[in-house]
């Protein structure tokens, strides 16, 4: 019989295997980073075809000035997401994926080149604003000025309400 040193070792090595193969899964299948950050999760980033001959696809774009109100910095994201799509329309999940990846820019807005940035919560609305369909294409000043009109109203993607919720900390 093995004594009580040798059966604690075992189940430590045990528990630190399971701990070790579940993480392995977790990273494998996408999930360590849709729920702990990091990296992009596999099948979340869109999927760019390089133009084979497409004439002027900017041209449907209308230009920063035809945004009201949209403060300069949103303006220079939105020029700056269309020149790194492939596309000058795309859908809500394509436009969120260049705003939180397109490197950032000196006085960039809130969120931009930031993985993570835009919550579940800040997509839905968007969409539901933009008309409620999430495969429809809109161009990326669109996009852009449905992002600051929902951060108008308050729902700034997950930093906010993490934010409140734990402002006794500070």
């Amino acid at each position: 019989m093995k004594d009580d040193t040798t059966k604690t070792i075992i189940k430590v090595l045990v528990l630190a295997g399971a701990a070790l193969g579940i993480y392995w899964w977790l990273k494998q299948s996408g999930y360590w980073a849709q729920w702990f950050g990091g990296a992009i999760a596999p099948g979340t980033q869109p999927t760019v075809q390089p133009p084979a001959t497409v004439t002027a696809p900017a041209a449907t774009a209308p230009p920063p000035a035809a945004a009201p109100g949209l403060p300069g910095p949103y303006a220079q994201a939105a020029i700056a997401m269309q020149s790194s799509a492939a596309a000058a329309l795309q859908n809500f999940d394509d436009w969120s994926y260049w705003w939180q990846n397109n490197p950032t820019f000196q006085g960039a807005p809130a969120g931009y080149g930031q993985a993570g940035s835009i919550s579940p919560n800040m997509i839905d609305a968007m969409i539901q604003q933009g008309g409620g369909d999430r495969s429809v294409n809109i161009t990326a000043l669109q996009w852009v000025t449905l992002l600051w009109q929902q951060q108008q109203t308050g729902l700034s993607g997950l930093a906010a309400p993490l934010a409140q919720q734990y402002a006794w900390v500070n």
